[in-house]
């Protein structure tokens, strides 16, 4: 009997020592990292999960800035809510659930990098080969540097950004090629591994890769390596034909006034390993849970470790930056005073024609968040109207809070060296593309106004040497953060700019060519006035190269505003181009014509009758001056691809 009870006790003393430990390991991590605040647990159950989410849906549903939405709350291994909000189909009245697809946008670039890192797994690939190496059918152009596959992980290749001929009505049926990567060239414009900047081209070669290596087409090889593995049943890649009929649908306003679907625009099949998904929160809630479990059903823990940790950062430390493929949104630094640091907030937006989608994974916290959406055709900027960064970080807030950090004052460079002008790099650089973005396209200027420094008129908080916080307003948790040389400058961690000078086109192009053309089409006076001495022809043709040289410019933004797609190739581009040179013959055409004539003028210093002609002759010479200047910029920006 007492060795009964012996041994009772025993167990006892065994279970309860198990649980005191158990205890410590939970209280341990929230003591060693201190930033997180406490209170996560106990407000994050399904009935809070749900007011939150009907908080944000429904008024959107009802206010008409959206179709339809879809969301899955995981927490610890298992999905907490999930649900669908509005319509999937607003003319069928079929309602958006939580199994309805919608379009992934670049929420499918973690798929990609997960695929890569598989290859890494099996040893037909490492992260530090050269893509030259590794892409088989194309070679791609790296004057820069040697440019490795991690490079194109972690955004930091160096490529600039183009978007035409990313979207097709009828895609293509071959696979990436030489002369597709050449009709749609993105110059390497900075050396790889310096600069983060959100790159859709990396990650289309990085798919491009997967599909070179293995020899199958990217959907089958992420279907079966990773939809497969965690029972994702709604999950698809976009292929060419008819899609399933649950999925989402996006609607606009037809010719006649009423309400027509949209035509599916398909991403080139280059672009597939970039943003070319369809699938449901469902089995969104499936990968988050087995992302956050670090599931070796798709990678060992090795490499999960390896893409949760950041590589490159946006400026200071804990500002975030880029993991392989994750983006690092925040990071938590431990307070025994061992510089360790850990990602607290990772995850992948995604936008691709109405659809807008978040996904945000709280590692620590064993928490996530998807949501779809699809724009409703009443709301034009879908982007603006529901702010998806917002609304996610906003979930953040409103359940765990954000690491407090006071305003920094140490020591760092003085205010007034952060001030100056600064352009997105994520853009063209050179080509007809450039010169349009050039044009419309508009800086961010960092300004000092009474010992506080604003980004864009919006005052900032220091909480570093170089980074600063937006003032908290609840919603949007935004972080400015700049390079060690104060060149560069990141915002949300994704989207960097750089300081240029004076003499940047952003800063003289559009001046210039709006006062161009005022003086080209100024050529309208003569035309409809005919002057004495002045040839009817001579100004019918003057006339016509200003109205040639205004359409150069007119062509992309007359032919969007008509409905062309800015993403799809379209004719446009080809007129743009006609345009062009009919501008440099008809000009060079009046020049010559004006040399002819300035040969029977006498010279301006006389005071004949032949004088009452100079101010005509003037005016034409600075008409003809101008549509020179134009066709000269057109020509160096789009031909010679300045």
């Amino acid at each position: 009997m007492s060795a009964k009870l012996s041994c009772t006790s025993g167990f006892q003393r065994l279970f309860w020592f198990g649980w005191m430990l158990s205890v410590l390991s939970l209280l341990l991590p929230l003591t060693s990292w201190s930033q997180i605040e406490s209170g996560w647990e106990g407000k994050l159950d399904l009935q809070s999960a749900q007011a939150w989410a009907d908080g944000v849906f429904a008024p959107a549903i009802a206010e008409g800035t959206l179709d339809g939405a879809s969301i899955a709350i995981v927490k610890r291994g298992r999905v907490l809510f999930q649900k669908g909000y509005g319509y999937a189909d607003v003319i069928a009245r079929r309602p958006a659930t939580e199994r309805t697809p919608f379009r992934s946008g670049s929420v499918n670039k973690v798929f990609t990098a997960i695929a890569i890192m598989q290859l890494v797994e099996r040893g037909v690939l490492r992260l530090d080969d050269d893509i030259n190496t590794r892409i088989l059918r194309a070679g791609i152009d790296t004057p820069r540097g040697r440019t490795t596959v991690r490079h194109l992980l972690t955004h930091s290749a160096g490529f600039d950004e183009r978007f035409r001929g990313t979207l097709n009505a009828k895609p293509a049926l071959v696979r990436a090629s030489q002369a597709y990567i050449d009709e749609h060239a993105h110059s390497q414009v900075r050396a790889p591994g310096v600069v983060v900047n959100y790159s859709n081209q990396a990650m289309a070669l990085a798919g491009t890769i997967i599909e070179d290596l293995t020899g199958s087409t990217y959907g089958d090889y992420v279907t079966k390596h990773i939809f497969a593995p965690l029972g994702m049943e709604t999950a698809f890649v976009e292929q060419p034909g008819e899609l399933p009929a649950d999925v989402a649908v996006e609607h606009a306003i037809n010719d006649d006034g009423g309400l027509a679907p949209r035509p599916l625009l398909y991403k080139e099949t280059f672009y597939l390993g970039s943003g070319g998904f369809f699938f449901s929160a469902l089995d969104m809630a499936k990968f988050m849970n087995a992302v956050l479990a670090r599931s070796p059903e798709l990678l060992s823990m090795a490499s999960w470790d390896q893409m949760f940790t950041r590589q490159l950062s946006s400026g200071e430390g804990y500002a975030g930056g880029i993991g392989l493929g994750f983006w690092i949104y925040e990071m938590l630094t431990s307070d025994d005073g061992t510089g360790s640091e850990k990602p607290s907030v990772v995850g992948q937006g995604g936008s691709t024609e109405g659809f807008n989608l978040r996904m945000l994974m709280l590692p620590e916290e064993q928490v996530g968040l998807f949501f779809a959406t699809v724009k409703s055709r009443k709301s034009v900027f879908a982007s603006v109207d529901f702010d998806t960064w917002a609304k996610g970080f906003n979930f953040i807030e409103h359940f765990r809070g954000y690491p407090q950090r006071s305003p920094y004052s140490g020591d760092g460079p003085a205010l007034e060296r952060f001030t100056g002008s600064f352009i997105s790099n994520r853009r063209p650089f050179s080509g007809s593309e450039f010169f349009v973005s050039m044009l419309f396209q508009e800086a961010r200027s960092v300004t000092l106004e009474d010992g506080v420094l604003n980004w864009a008129n919006t005052p900032l908080r220091r909480i570093g040497a170089r980074t600063f916080d937006y003032p908290a307003d609840g919603e949007r948790r935004v972080t400015i953060s700049f390079s060690e040389n104060l060149q560069t400058v990141w915002r949300d961690q994704s989207t960097s700019y750089h300081r240029h000078a004076g003499l940047h086109p952003n800063n003289y192009l559009l001046p210039l060519v709006a006062s161009l053309l005022f003086v080209a089409l100024s050529a309208f006076v003569p035309a409809i006035w005919p002057q004495r001495k002045s040839p009817r022809k001579f100004d019918l043709l003057l006339l016509a190269a200003a109205l040639l040289a205004f359409s150069v410019v007119a062509t992309q933004p007359v032919a969007i505003l008509l409905g062309d797609h800015p993403r799809v190739e379209s004719p446009r581009f080809a007129v743009q181009a006609l345009f062009g040179w009919l501008t440099l013959a008809t000009t060079a055409m009046v020049a010559s014509l004006m040399a002819g004539q300035a040969r029977q003028i006498k010279s301006l210093g006389s005071y004949s009758a032949d004088s009452l002609s100079r101010p005509l002759a003037i005016h034409r010479s600075l008409i003809v001056m101008a549509l020179i200047l134009l066709t000269l910029l057109f020509v160096g920006y789009d031909v010679i691809r300045l």
